[in-house]
């Protein structure tokens, strides 16, 4: 009786862990379901933030161009003399505004922050960028009754960091937002930027709860700061990336410093592009070519416009097989490339004029060749198809120059 009531109880038991393991089971299809579904409409929302800013950065380029294109012919007595162009100045002035905010708004908030491709460097102007992030975040700043201020102690100098402008514009809008989350109402978040021993030097300071000693580890602070966001790990190997220094203090109850530390530029090429502000032409572009390929015609009659204003000879078409057709017939010097072209896209394109197989006449199979695009190009990815760089949209005329500058000489 003993062995059949023992013999029972196993069974029992055997029977419960079976109906246990299958309800274990069933919550972690479930869960791996909930997960597939979640990661989905993840992929999905960042889909549809790259469509929508693919397509406001280019109908807001586009207005600005056509007002540019506008006023091209304008002296400013001409402007001033006349209420309906000072009206479609003002306009213009107001989209270039709008098409710089969009551009931060969606630089600031991109999630693809894993790249840390030095090749993506360039000059830029860092007090000016202090400048927009601080006002992209003062609506916040209002919202929270917290009073953010920049405190720019750079004399009003043209201050240049070699740096990649939208992660150094991430790292600022995290630092800038987490100051601002983590002061008292009524507490002040103070942006300061300065230049000393050839460095400059952005500091972020709150008057928040602060760290105490023993978080303030890279490793502890992490906890302080948004998870959705840069982490402070990822922040310092960035701008270490740009030869910097990233240092965060903090004394609990006090408040927090975050300073970040960037080797300083002169604006080399500043007579230069004041040069071309006034319309002046350089002589030494006179001889030079330009083929740009791009299916967005305002997009090809801004950039021809400003081309033509630095010297260039420059001839337009519409897809990557003109482009390979033109090469054949005549000289030129650089090439400006849309990625999302008909017929044969720009990477397709360029791979071709590397490889040169379809040429007759055509030689210069090193020709630099700038990609022109709204969506964000790993630029490792456009190296392995023969692009130089990518110009992104929105560009401004300096931003323009820049790459001209670098290219053709």
């Amino acid at each position: 009786m003993m062995a059949f009531s023992l013999v029972v109880t196993i069974t029992l038991f055997l029977i419960a862990l079976l109906i246990f393991k299958r309800k274990i089971s069933a919550v972690e299809k479930k869960e791996k379901m909930l997960n597939q579904f979640l990661h989905q409409a993840n992929l999905s929302q960042t889909h549809f933030i790259k469509s929508a800013s693919h397509d406001i950065k280019n109908y807001v380029f586009g207005i600005s161009g056509i007002l540019k294109l506008i006023l091209q012919n304008k002296n400013a007595d001409e402007i001033k003399a006349n209420d309906d162009l000072k009206m479609i100045e003002e306009l213009h002035l107001q989209s270039e505004e709008l098409m710089r905010f969009v551009e931060d708004v969606f630089d600031a908030n991109h999630g693809e922050i894993d790249d840390l491709d030095p090749s993506y460097k360039r000059l830029h102007n860092v007090v000016d960028l202090a400048q927009r992030i601080v006002i992209l975040n003062r609506n916040f700043a209002i919202k929270s009754r917290v009073n953010l201020e920049i405190d720019n102690k750079t004399k009003n100098q043209i201050v240049k960091v070699e740096c990649n402008a939208k992660r150094l514009k991430q790292i600022l809008h995290n630092l800038i937002r987490n100051a601002i989350k983590h002061s008292a109402v009524g507490g002040i978040v103070i942006v300061q930027i300065s230049v000393t021993n050839g460095d400059v030097q952005i500091s972020v300071i709150d008057q928040g709860n602060g760290i105490d000693e023993e978080n303030l580890s890279v490793e502890n602070t992490s906890k302080f700061f948004d998870p959705h966001n840069l982490s402070i790990l990822t922040m310092k190997n960035l701008i270490e990336s740009y030869n910097g220094r990233f240092e965060l203090n903090s004394v609990k109850g006090y408040g927090t410093e975050v300073k970040i530390n960037l080797p300083a530029f002169e604006d080399q090429n500043n007579s230069l592009h004041k040069i071309y502000e006034e319309n002046s032409i350089d002589n030494s572009f006179e001889n030079k070519a330009v083929l740009i390929a791009e299916d967005n015609l305002i997009t090809s009659k801004v950039v021809t416009f400003l081309l033509r204003k630095m010297g260039f000879k420059v001839k337009h078409v519409d897809n990557g097989a003109e482009i390979l057709e033109q090469l054949d017939k005549q000289h030129f010097d650089l090439i400006f490339l849309d990625i999302n072209m008909p017929n044969l896209g720009g990477l397709e394109t360029a791979k071709t004029i590397r490889e040169g197989k379809v040429f007759t006449r055509f030689k210069n199979y090193d020709i630099p060749i700038i990609a022109i695009s709204t969506e964000r190009q790993e630029l490792s990815d456009l190296k392995t198809h023969g692009i130089n760089m990518m110009l992104g949209k929105p560009f401004s005329e300096k931003e323009l120059i820049d790459f001209v500058m670098e290219y053709v000489k």
